[in-house]
C-alpha cells in the first residue's frame, strides 16, 4: 500500500469516525435535523473519494476544483514569443572566387522576442462538468534587419522586388507583424484515472494577422499582407498529476479558417516610376497549436477559491499565411510571383488562473 493510499485510507477513517461520533446522540434523540446532518456527513465522505482534491479514484470524476464558489474563472497569460516565416528572404549577397564558382548567402528577417498577452474568462456548470470560455490573444513581433554594402567584387541582389534586382547597394527590412485571435470554447473536464485529467474542447476561432514588410534597396518597396478569417477549432488539454499540487500539462488544438488575404505592393524608384498594385483572395487556411507545461494548483480561502500557475513552451503554426505577390512591370503583360508560405510563433507562456 503506497503513501497516497495510506493517506486516503486515513482520511476516510477519520471522516467516518467523526460521523460515528455525531451519530451517538441519535440513540437518545431521533431529531430529524440530526439525521440530516449525519446523512450529509456520510455523503461528504463518499464524495471525497472522487473530488478534485483527493482523487483516489472514481473514473470520470469531476475535473473542476471542488470549491464552494460561483463557477466563474478568469485567466491571464504573459507571452514571450518570437516568429518565423517562409518566403521572407529579402537579400542575396555573393561573390565569385573563380570564373566557374559562386559563393553567397541568403538573408531573411530575424524577428525579435516580444511580450504579448492572452486574457480569458469562463463559467462552468455543476451539471455534468461542462464549461464555456472566451480567450483573446495579442502578440506583435518585429524585425529590423540590414545588410551592409557588398565589398569590392561582390554583388547584392534584392529579392523582395522584381525590378533591377541584381544591382542593389544596400538592403534593409523593417517587418512589422501582429497576431490577434479570439477563441470561443465549449469543454468538459474530468479525471479518467487516479492521476490523469482530460478536457476535450471545441468551438470557434477568429483571427487577424497583419504584416507590413518595408524594404529599402536602391528603391523603396512597401508590402502589405493582411488576413482576416474565422472557422472551427478542436482540441484537448490533459494533465498528469505527479503530486497533490503539481502537474505536467499538454494542450493541442487545430483550426480551419476561411478568410480573406489582401496583399499590396508599392514601389518607388526616384526619378523613374512609382507602382502600386493590390490583390484580394479568399482561401482556407489551417493552423495548429501545441503547448507543453508545468503547473501548480492550490485551493484557498476556506475552499472558496482556487489558484493555478503554469509555465509552458507553446508553438502556433499557420499554413500559407505569406500570400505576398511581387509584380513584374515594364513588360507588355504584367505578371507577378506569389509566395504561399507558412508562418509560426513560438516561445514561453506564463499563466495564472483564479476560480471563484
Amino acid at each position: 500500500m503506497n503513501a497516497s493510499t495510506n493517506w486516503s485510507f486515513g482520511m476516510r477513517s477519520l471522516c467516518l469516525a467523526v460521523c460515528s461520533l455525531m451519530a451517538l446522540p441519535l440513540f437518545a434523540d431521533i431529531d430529524l435535523g440530526k439525521r440530516v446532518s449525519l446523512l450529509e456527513c456520510k455523503m461528504n465522505c463518499a464524495r471525497n473519494e472522487s473530488v478534485y482534491d483527493c482523487r483516489p479514484g472514481a473514473r470520470f470524476a469531476n475535473g473542476r476544483p471542488a470549491i464552494n464558489g460561483y463557477g466563474v474563472w478568469v485567466q491571464g497569460q504573459v507571452l514571450y514569443w518570437t516568429a518565423f516565416e517562409g518566403g521572407s528572404d529579402f537579400a542575396y549577397s555573393s561573390f565569385s572566387p573563380t570564373a566557374a564558382d559562386e559563393v553567397g548567402t541568403v538573408y531573411k528577417p530575424k524577428f525579435e522576442w516580444d511580450a504579448g498577452y492572452r486574457l480569458g474568462a469562463g463559467y462552468s456548470w455543476t451539471q455534468d462538468n461542462w464549461d464555456i470560455a472566451l480567450l483573446f490573444t495579442r502578440i506583435k513581433p518585429h524585425s529590423d534587419t540590414s545588410i551592409n554594402s557588398p565589398p569590392p567584387g561582390a554583388r547584392l541582389a534584392a529579392l523582395l522586388t522584381t525590378v533591377d534586382n541584381t544591382s542593389a547597394t544596400q538592403a534593409e527590412v523593417d517587418w512589422e507583424l501582429k497576431l490577434s485571435t479570439l477563441d470561443f470554447e465549449l469543454g468538459r473536464e474530468y479525471f479518467i484515472s487516479h492521476y490523469l485529467y482530460l478536457r476535450p474542447q471545441f468551438g470557434l476561432r477568429a483571427a487577424w494577422i497583419e504584416q507590413y514588410p518595408d524594404v529599402l534597396y536602391n528603391e523603396t518597396v512597401k508590402n502589405r499582407n493582411t488576413f482576416q478569417g474565422a472557422g472551427l477549432r478542436l482540441g484537448a488539454e490533459t494533465k498528469w498529476f505527479f503530486d497533490r499540487h503539481w502537474n505536467v500539462s499538454l494542450l493541442a488544438s487545430a483550426s480551419t479558417l476561411y478568410g480573406r488575404a489582401k496583399v499590396r505592393n508599392f514601389r518607388d524608384i526616384p526619378g523613374f516610376f512609382t507602382t502600386d498594385q493590390a490583390m484580394t483572395d479568399w482561401r482556407i487556411f489551417p493552423t495548429a497549436q501545441i503547448a507543453l507545461g508545468l503547473g501548480w494548483e492550490l485551493p484557498f480561502a476556506c475552499n472558496r477559491n482556487h489558484l493555478s500557475l503554469n509555465a509552458a513552451y507553446e508553438l502556433n503554426y499557420w499554413w500559407r499565411q505569406n500570400q505576398m505577390v511581387f509584380f513584374e512591370t515594364g513588360v507588355s503583360t504584367p505578371f507577378g510571383t506569389r509566395y504561399s508560405d507558412d508562418l509560426g510563433f513560438h516561445g514561453l507562456t506564463f499563466d495564472i488562473a483564479l476560480s471563484f
